[in-house]
């Protein structure tokens, strides 16, 4: 089936479009970089929210546990059980924020970097105020 720009009588497309698409073509691969470190960093966002709630209710589920050894409901096994899932989760969370983070610099690498640090821009004025003791 031919393109919807190809079919007679088709409504013609604005030059805004075609001059998104032809800039999408040239540069394709940059952009596709761009959009995958974009989809990598939202996707660690939901693994990050993930492993914040998997920790919290570790969390919870140790303080039960420690607060049933006190009473004698359950033995020091327990206990230790609920600490290991509870240090499990804490390293699955580090893990998720060190992969953000990672995935963030892909994104900035993707976009190219260096424009915080611009010669042809003249640099916000700093105010050079003293205190005076």
């Amino acid at each position: 089936m031919p393109a919807p720009c190809c079919i007679r009588n088709a409504p013609p497309t604005p030059p805004s479009i075609k001059r998104r698409r032809c800039i999408a073509a040239r540069s394709s691969p940059a952009f596709q970089n761009v959009a995958d470190a974009l989809h990598a960093v939202q996707s660690d966002a939901e693994t990050l929210k993930a492993a914040v709630a998997a920790e919290r209710a570790a969390f919870k589920s140790l303080e039960i546990a420690r607060r049933q050894l006190q009473l004698g409901a359950i033995g020091y096994l327990g206990l230790l059980t609920a600490q290991n899932t509870y240090q499990m989760a804490l390293i699955a969370l580090v893990q998720a924020q060190a992969a953000r983070y990672a995935d963030t610099a892909a994104l900035f690498q993707a976009l190219g970097g260096g424009w915080w640090n611009r010669q042809d821009v003249t640099p916000a004025k700093t105010w050079d105020i003293e205190l005076i003791p």
